[in-house]
């Protein structure tokens, strides 16, 4: 399954995007759009503007606390949630896409549900159908 960064940069060249196109991106970040861009022949400018902070593992404990599920949409915080609750009962864990299933895998806590669509519809979805399956 194609992760977001492909969706886009699909999208993006099909739509006829020409340069310079610029991309406003994290400190910690993965780099397949701009480098399926820069491939194509895009000038793409990339602009770090934000640095992920990671919570503590009593915050996470804190904020997962009482939950059946948790969404993740993002690799960093996908290794985050899963080095905090190491050796700890977890909720259920929905992944927005591949890209973050697979880092949430590699990181020892594989997602009960990849969403098919990174999209609200697709979520919910997902959150859904985890749900059910975890009664």
């Amino acid at each position: 399954s194609k992760g977001a960064a492909a969706a886009v940069a699909d999208s993006m060249l099909a739509a006829g995007v020409r340069s310079p196109v610029l991309f406003v991106t994290g400190a910690a970040r993965r780099d397949e759009l701009p480098a399926r861009l820069s491939a194509e022949g895009l000038d793409v400018d990339v602009v770090e503007c934000y640095s992920t902070i990671p919570p503590s593992a009593p915050e996470v404990e804190r904020a997962l606390e009482g939950a059946r599920a948790v969404v993740v949409a993002s690799p960093v915080v996908a290794r985050v949630l899963a080095r905090a609750t190491r050796g700890r009962k977890r909720p259920l864990l929905i992944a927005a896409g591949p890209t973050t299933a697979e880092e949430a895998a590699k990181a020892g806590w594989p997602p009960d549900t990849i969403s098919n669509a990174p999209t609200a519809e697709g979520l919910a979805r997902a959150i859904r159908f985890s749900l059910s399956e975890d009664t």
